[in-house]
């Protein structure tokens, strides 16, 4: 252990910058600031706001962080003094500060896009005044009997290591900190801390009667306990956000693979979470060996599964398994004898797949004749279609053999990929068909339009024209001396001109034998003409005449010149002569338009509107999650790794597998299984829109038990955006009130990390949809009912935790 030794005081140092991160949402006054320093001082942390910055002021116990600066030690004051990009209400904005970094909430003085905190160093210009808010370890005490709702603006509140000015924060609007790639935990526990049962049960220190210190399953209780102190800090509404820095610690210990700050998977952590806290509070304190095996007898499926119910309660009963846990029915029929095995086993959630949708690909056709309408083509395919079947299904509809197709994806004028026969299509920007003609001894080229535009300042974008300050080699430009200093490194890097593709790229055949640099021209000016409009800006030559032929080729020299390209869209070759035979060393060829008005000679180029016809019909498919549960239930035939011994046969055999619902719980948690793994290398991740209801899902017809009552409401959901690689968990919840089908104790609102605010009903149903909490429409509040006091939580019992999760000590909201 690191002994601090008693130096004096210094002069606080005045940083430049701090390691940060910025999150916005769209049309939202927040804005928060998360500053990444460990052990911050709590008692010596300040904060100062004015309308166009704010300061922080604090010490650190960080002896890494005093190492990159001269002199520092524990008693370092450091100043973080950043200009922002817009204006700010001081008296809105607040502090959090804990283990790990510091949370600087702003509140912009309109919702316009900052999208960056924009930092300019300021530290001696702060001045204090009237409008400057501030923010220091002043202490105003609270009676229990005061209303936490009415709190007044200006008090200053400091609790444990959070420091913040009230503002309009209440219970059910404390976000949680991401304490380094956590938001999946965030979004699991809000969701869970809105489930009434749960905040009904865990509020009132009788749950302490159920906890399990003697399972070996469990965690001595303490992840039950820690799970009860964030719901209760979190629905008291003293903070703006908590660390459930104890909580994650715990599962970490438990379950390995959430230690450290990586990624992970919301349903996983949803799982091991409720697994701990049921083990934690399993009421059974010694478990009854149950064989498990085969009921062969003549028994219904009602008295088999009541039995499998009753023996499966023998050994787990808690809170968790009365709320969350169902039955499924299995059915396996052998494919030899067609013996039927049935079991009735418990289930979590419903992991629900995805119904598979045909793949709907936009494909633009271009004919030889220029004079042709274009064609705008929708083609459903399966899943990993082939550039081969898109060619025949084109081929099919318009008479063009494949073979006199091609096809290519372009990205603003690029070329992003060429669709040959055997290319998978994946996620195509704009997919192009050309038709080709088979004429013998022609070689195909595709050629791209580019804007040689007047020269700007590569450092602040300035039009400047024909500047002294010009590169040599690849003509950039700057307005001055200064910027063109400034610049060097990243000039040095690129060392090439700047050009703007425009229009579609189309394609040319020229013989192998080569064509003259005159017909060239004529014949790429004949389709250029198709997707852009040229003005000539300085001469006489009408570019869109139709008489292209009687144009002298010097004049056409003029307006445009061509020259190779790479794959990369560089040129590789000087331009083609104007005399001899012109045979591209590459497939690949552009047509550069002079747009420079400081030149001699130049042009206007404005892309055209193209006028497409609308070929084939597309069916207007809207997936909801009923029909993920019908897939559910369909048959399925075993692999060979997962064949079933029939004891009939006396043979492991790839039965027939069906699934079905026989026992549906009180909170049913719906799992849609957006990312598959095909095989050890290949992840993907499902973004179809999968529709759901917000109220009166009836689950009936998926039922096997008639007796069960199926209507539920939505009151959760886990949201997952991104790709399977790197993405960001969000959560949208409601706490239904318990006396009610309908009424909710706080409405929906959205929970992004420490950000928490309210949302319409509209927002929820979304594509990021991962996992859906939904309470069943009978399950009127009853047994886990608790008197809750209009001004925050009812009275606990002195607990606290320790650092094994047990003891009766003082305060039992101490988390860390």
């Amino acid at each position: 252990m690191t002994v601090l030794t008693d130096v004096g005081p210094s002069s606080p140092i005045l940083l430049r910058d701090m390691k940060h991160s910025v999150i916005e949402r769209n049309h939202s006054r927040k804005l928060t600031v998360e500053v990444y320093i460990k052990d911050v001082l709590p008692e010596t942390f300040e904060a100062d706001f004015d309308i166009s910055s704010f300061k922080i002021k604090f010490q650190t116990r960080n002896t890494a962080f005093h190492a990159c600066h001269n002199s520092a030690n524990y008693n370092t004051s450091f100043v973080w003094n950043p200009q922002v990009f817009g204006e700010i209400e001081p008296q809105d904005c607040s502090c959090t500060v804990n283990s790990v970094k510091i949370a600087i909430s702003l509140t912009k003085t309109s919702e316009e896009s900052w999208n960056r905190l924009t930092l300019h160093p300021s530290q001696t210009s702060f001045q204090s005044s009237s409008n400057v808010q501030k923010i220091n370890r002043a202490r105003t005490p609270l009676s229990s009997s005061e209303n936490l709702n009415a709190i007044s603006e200006q008090e200053t509140i400091t609790n444990g290591n959070f420091n913040r000015i009230p503002d309009k924060h209440r219970p059910g609007f404390v976000g949680l900190d991401n304490i380094g790639n956590t938001c999946y935990l965030n979004s699991v526990i809000q969701c869970l801390i809105n489930t009434i049962e749960l905040k009904n049960y865990f509020e009132v220190s009788s749950f302490m009667e159920d906890i399990n210190r003697d399972n070996p399953l469990g965690t001595n209780g303490s992840c039950a306990i820690n799970f009860s102190a964030v719901l209760r800090k979190l629905w008291e509404g003293l903070e703006v956000s908590i660390a459930p820095a104890k909580l994650k610690e715990l599962i970490s210990q438990k379950v390995p693979q959430f230690a450290g700050y990586m990624q992970h998977d919301a349903q996983e952590f949803l799982t091991f979470l409720l697994d701990a806290v049921h083990e934690d509070l399993n009421r059974v304190k010694e478990k009854v060996y149950i064989e498990d095996k085969e009921d062969a007898s003549d028994k219904s499926d009602r008295m088999k599964a009541k039995e499998a119910w009753d023996k499966y309660k023998l050994r787990n009963d808690s809170i968790i398994v009365d709320l969350f846990h169902g039955q499924f029915k299995s059915c396996l029929i052998c494919p030899q004898c067609k013996k039927k095995s049935v079991t009735f086993d418990p289930f979590l959630s419903l992991s629900v797949p995805i119904p598979t949708l045909p793949k709907v690909y936009t494909i633009h056709l271009f004919y030889l004749d220029t004079k042709r309408r274009p064609e705008k083509h929708s083609i459903e395919v399966k899943e990993d279609a082939t550039g081969h079947q898109l060619k025949d299904i084109l081929s099919y509809r318009t008479g063009i053999s494949s073979n006199e197709l091609q096809i290519i994806d372009i990205l603003n004028g690029m070329l992003r990929n060429v669709v040959d026969d055997d290319i998978l299509v994946r996620n195509p920007n704009f997919l192009v068909a050309y038709e080709l003609c088979n004429k013998p001894g022609l070689s195909w080229h595709l050629v791209f339009q580019r804007l040689l535009e007047p020269v700007t300042c590569n450092k602040c974008d300035l039009k400047v024209g024909s500047s002294k300050f010009q590169c040599s080699r690849c003509k950039a430009a700057y307005c001055s001396e200064r910027c063109k200093i400034e610049n060097i490194n990243v000039h040095a890097c690129h060392l090439k001109s700047r050009y703007k593709f425009v229009g579609v790229p189309f394609c040319v055949g020229i013989p192998s034998s080569g064509i003259s640099f005159q017909e060239l021209q004529l014949e790429v000016l004949s389709h250029a003409r198709r997707f852009v409009e040229v003005v000539p800006i300085k001469g006489t030559l009408d570019l869109n005449s139709n008489e292209g032929e009687e144009v002298g080729e010097t004049s056409l020299n003029d307006y445009f010149y061509m020259k190779c390209l790479n794959e990369d869209g560089e040129g590789i070759e000087k331009r083609f002569e104007t005399n001899g035979l012109v045979n591209p060393s590459t497939r690949y060829l552009t047509v550069d338009w002079r747009c420079n008005p400081e030149s001699s000679v130049c042009c206007s180029v404005k892309e055209k509107q193209l006028d497409f016809k609308m070929i084939g019909f597309v069916n207007d498919y809207a997936l909801h999650v009923q029909d993920c549960l019908r897939l559910f239930q369909e048959p399925e035939t075993l692999s060979q790794e997962e064949a079933w011994y029939c004891s009939q046969c006396k043979e492991h055999v790839q039965a027939t597998k069906q699934l079905g619902i026989w026992k549906l719980p009180k909170i049913l948690i719906i799992h849609l299984k957006r990312f598959s793994f095909k095989n050890s290398f290949t992840r993907n991740k499902i973004d179809t829109f999968v529709g759901f209801t917000l109220n009166n899902l009836d689950l009936s017809p998926f039922i096997q038990e008639v007796n069960e009552s199926a209507v539920y409401d939505l009151f959760g959901v886990v949201n997952h955006k991104g790709s399977i690689y790197g993405g960001h968990y969000t959560a949208y919840a409601r706490l239904l009130n318990g006396k009610s089908t309908d009424l909710g104790q706080f409405d929906w609102r959205l929970f992004d990390d420490s950000l928490v605010e309210s949302v319409k009903s509209d927002d929820i149903i979304s594509k990021d949809a991962y996992i859906l909490f939904y309470r069943r429409r009978d399950h009127l509040e009853t047994d886990y009912e608790s008197n809750v006091c209009t001004n925050g939580m009812s009275s606990y019992s002195d607990l606290e935790v320790d650092e094994n999760g047990g003891g009766e000590c003082d305060d039992f909201r101490t988390m860390d």
